[in-house]
């Protein structure tokens, strides 16, 4: 839901001080150029948002551009400072547990049990999963397991000593 905060800072700030060990996060890529959550246009996402609206009526898809303004790999550094990766490929441990995974269900769109990946779409994730834990930078999603490295103490548990 990260995308729907359209791009405050402060949410990812509150993320980081409420959360106890894991954070589990999912929102699309701001870099990658299409982005099936909102209107599955080519770099629409990357104009200014009044500029979205003509390129999406342009294609009959005005009813889908929600104005979203998506995060970085770099924006969550930022702001997950005391947490780091712990999934190499989106949440998953590697690729082939991401492909392990299907059957699924893909609610954008007309929604959709997927069988198995498309053929392209798994020759993609095989070679971005080659670069590591460095593959979200170049996936539509930014999803993620990250754990604290640094120990917090939650606001209600102030003075207690007692970590979240």
């Amino acid at each position: 839901m990260l995308e729907h905060v359209y791009r405050d800072a402060r949410a990812l700030d509150e993320l980081n001080r409420v959360t106890g060990r894991y954070l589990v996060v999912t929102t699309p890529n701001a870099y990658f150029p299409a982005i099936a959550h909102d209107t599955c246009l080519p770099f629409c996402h990357w104009l200014p948002v009044n500029l979205r609206d003509v390129y999406a009526r342009c294609f009959g898809r005005l009813q889908m551009q929600q104005g979203n303004r998506f995060w970085t790999s770099s924006d969550l550094d930022r702001h997950f400072h005391d947490f780091r990766r712990v999934s190499r490929f989106l949440h998953y441990k590697n690729v082939e547990d991401f492909f392990a995974a299907y059957p699924f269900y893909l609610p954008y769109g007309r929604g959709e049990w997927r069988s198995k990946p498309p053929r392209m779409l798994k020759a993609y994730y095989s070679a971005v999963s080659l670069s590591g834990a460095m593959s979200h930078h170049f996936l539509p999603s930014l999803a993620g397991t990250f754990e604290r490295q640094r120990s917090h103490k939650s606001t209600s548990n102030i003075g207690s000593g007692e970590l979240v």
